[in-house]
């Protein structure tokens, strides 16, 4: 299913006005705050990390005849953390994702970009404006460095434009690596973008973005292919005795597990582009604080666009697989 054709209106743009307003001062106390948080453990000099835009390397000069302001300042306030890292920055061609990771280890891989470009295109329109301030994603390749940055990135309030996670993959696990970035890029824009959206609906949409975009969706830990997951999730339900979904059981509400990741994606994916047009700004900008009110809100839209055997309708999906 491709999701370009999905529109989504009422994105949030709050921080982005704040960011486009921080003096250029500040700019270099959040560099060098992110790199101080960090450097009793790494004591010494590092070379200025490659930086690229749409796959190119570029210059400092570059950066200020061709970047955006906000992409200007968000690329200095970490310029340092990947200097002493030896870390590699991305931009994609569009600067909305700034990638940073270990530029020995991701060397090898499908270029970061490339992935970020794929699942860009498909969030066109759900929620991911040229205007905002890019979202920074961490791969990076020690624990240590996950927890540098994200104190950094707290005590300097930049943790709501940051997604960090520590990736062990090798060259053998390229789906997956490729899968983790994917989910994150699409699951920090729809959190950004559509606060409201519930946890599960966003997992399931960045899973299903992520399998368009590489391949495969980490589901419970592993890669697979949407096939896959369908094929589970038919073996897992093809004996329900209910007639109706249940939509409060898939959200994880209640379970320490968190949300079924297998049956969120199957859900998206039997919803279709014209549904997932409308009912994902619907909900995402409708603000529910109680799961069970947020789950019969949403059986309500899912009704309202599908019909009154909508419910019944998913059920006998989640049992087939399709």
């Amino acid at each position: 299913m491709d999701l370009r054709a999905i529109c989504v209106a009422g994105l949030v743009t709050a921080a982005t006005a704040a960011a486009q307003e921080a003096p250029r001062v500040g700019d270099r106390i959040v560099g060098q705050a992110i790199e101080a948080s960090s450097a009793a453990r790494n004591a010494g000099g590092g070379n200025a990390p490659v930086v690229r835009w749409d796959g190119q390397a570029i210059s400092q000069d570059d950066e200020v005849r061709g970047l955006k302001g906000t992409s200007r300042r968000t690329l200095e306030a970490w310029r340092r953390f990947a200097e002493r890292r030896g870390y590699r920055v991305d931009l994609d061609a569009s600067q909305r994702v700034i990638v940073i990771s270990d530029a020995e280890r991701f060397e090898s891989f499908a270029s970061s970009e490339r992935v970020v470009e794929r699942v860009m295109e498909q969030l066109e329109e759900l929620g991911a404006t040229s205007d905002a301030a890019p979202l920074v994603l961490l791969r990076a390749s020690t624990t240590e460095d996950v927890e540098d940055a994200k104190k950094g990135a707290s005590l300097l309030g930049l943790g709501h434009r940051l997604e960090v996670f520590e990736e062990t993959g090798t060259l053998r696990d390229v789906r997956a690596v490729n899968a983790r970035l994917a989910e994150s890029v699409a699951r920090a824009h729809l959190n950004d973008h559509q606060p409201y959206l519930s946890e599960w609906m966003v997992d399931g949409i960045a899973s299903l973005v992520a399998e368009e975009a590489t391949g495969r969706a980490i589901i419970d830990g592993k890669a697979v292919s949407l096939r896959t997951v369908l094929g589970s999730v038919s073996k897992a339900h093809k004996h329900d005795q209910q007639h109706t979904i249940d939509l409060l059981k898939i959200s994880g509400a209640g379970s320490d597990d968190g949300p079924m990741e297998a049956e969120a994606m199957a859900v998206m994916s039997f919803l279709g582009e014209e549904i997932l047009h409308t009912i994902v700004p619907e909900l995402g900008q409708r603000d529910v604080s109680q799961a069970s009110s947020k789950v019969r809100v949403e059986e309500e839209a899912l009704l309202s666009h599908m019909g009154k055997t909508a419910l019944q309708d998913l059920q006998r999906s989640l049992m087939r697989g399709k």
